[in-house]
């Protein structure tokens, strides 16, 4: 193995290390530039203002589609208030992205039962207040058998409750078309004109998960290299902290894969969001190297076992390809430079190495073959040569 190479692996890729050691500008550079030049006596503003920040797109929408839905349906039914059109619109677009459509059909099941229970109380016994719980507690009941989900319960009893305290002189089809109307609008936004990019959705995810593997594998290799065993354990801490980007990442994974079969804009990048979901796919495998890592080589350390320096210098070039990566996930010149950093790691060798040592030099191949994996970069005929 040449020592030479991972050093100079090393110093190129430091920069990236020293950018991404900083994860909140990275991630988050419209939230920072704000936030970040809030004075002290206003610190407590920060969470508040990202909490915002993160809902304005959903809210913006919802809003839209509230409107817009108002005025198709005062436009096809002008003789009536058009209730529920901006209220299904908005139902439609809760609980935020993956699984709008079955949102909607499910509201639409509890619109429709309730406004039926509704029509029934009003022409059977009137209106009144026992009458709008009586229509209530009915929807729901008839509901519940069968729906176990509660959005479809709550709809049915909010559309009794409604036409039974309304008492309009409006047809309950037409309540029930206004639904229609807003749930129909909603979807049109969401699947067709407003879907966001999946490809972009998952290599999101994926940066913090990227990004404390990195670190974790930097922190490794400043350990071995300074022989540091106390190092070694608060990475391991770390490392089980680090398990919530990766869920976080895996939560996403079957989200943008729903939005690649249902939405327009995901039908045009299914087989590009495919290559990226299998590449990407490694992430738990090369956190488990990580994780691997860092054990083994904290007993090497405490025992005073001579690790080679070239262990210490794959692991930073690893950590730095990483780190890289992390950056732009589908970006080509972090995927050459990862599958590069990773084929050294693979090929990593100590033949005179004790069987403790050999076991730690398997763990840094198999997190190479892990990065290998995740960059899935095809060299070029030129590079080839």
């Amino acid at each position: 193995m040449d020592r030479v190479r991972f050093g100079e692996h090393h110093h190129s890729l430091s920069g990236a290390t020293d950018d991404t050691d900083q994860p909140t500008p990275s991630r988050g550079a419209g939230a920072t530039g704000v936030m970040g030049k809030l004075p002290e006596s206003l610190s407590w503003l920060r969470q508040p203002l990202v909490q915002l920040r993160a809902k304005l797109a959903q809210v913006t929408e919802a809003a839209l589609a509230a409107g817009l839905a108002w005025g198709v349906a005062h436009m096809l039914f002008p003789n009536h208030e058009a209730t529920f059109a901006p209220f299904s619109a908005i139902v439609a677009l809760g609980g935020g992205r993956g699984g709008r459509g079955a949102r909607a059909l499910l509201m639409l099941i509890g619109v429709l039962v309730g406004v039926g229970v509704g029509e029934v109380t009003v022409d059977t016994v009137g209106s009144g207040s026992w009458q709008v719980g009586l229509a209530a507690g009915v929807a729901m009941l008839l509901v519940s058998p069968l729906l176990v989900d509660s959005l479809a319960l709550i709809q049915a009893g909010v559309a009794a409750g409604i036409v039974v305290a309304t008492h309009s002189q409006a047809a309950g089809y037409t309540r029930f078309l206004d639904a229609l109307i807003g749930a129909a609008i909603a979807l049109l936004m969401t699947q067709v004109l407003f879907t966001p990019n999946p490809m972009r959705l998952l290599s999101k995810a994926a940066t913090p998960a990227l990004s404390a593997i990195a670190e974790a594998l930097g922190d490794v290799a400043r350990g071995l290299s300074e022989r540091d065993s106390g190092a070694l354990e608060d990475t391991i801490q770390r490392l089980r902290a680090a398990h919530r980007p990766l869920a976080a990442f895996t939560d996403t994974q079957p989200l943008s894969r729903g939005m690649a079969r249902r939405t327009v804009r995901g039908r045009c990048h299914g087989a590009e969001l495919a290559t990226l979901d299998h590449r990407l796919d490694g992430i738990s495998a090369l956190y488990t190297s990580a994780a691997a890592l860092a054990r083994g080589a904290q007993p090497l350390i405490e025992r005073r076992v001579e690790v080679p320096e070239d262990v210490a210098a794959a692991v930073a070039a690893l950590a730095d390809a990483t780190s890289a990566l992390a950056e732009k996930p589908d970006g080509d010149d972090a995927r050459r430079r990862a599958a590069q950093c990773a084929g050294e790691a693979e090929r990593l060798q100590a033949p005179d190495a004790d069987p403790a040592t050999t076991l730690l030099l398997e763990e840094v191949r198999q997190a190479g073959t892990e990065l290998t994996r995740i960059a899935g970069y095809q060299p070029s005929s030129t590079e080839l040569r």
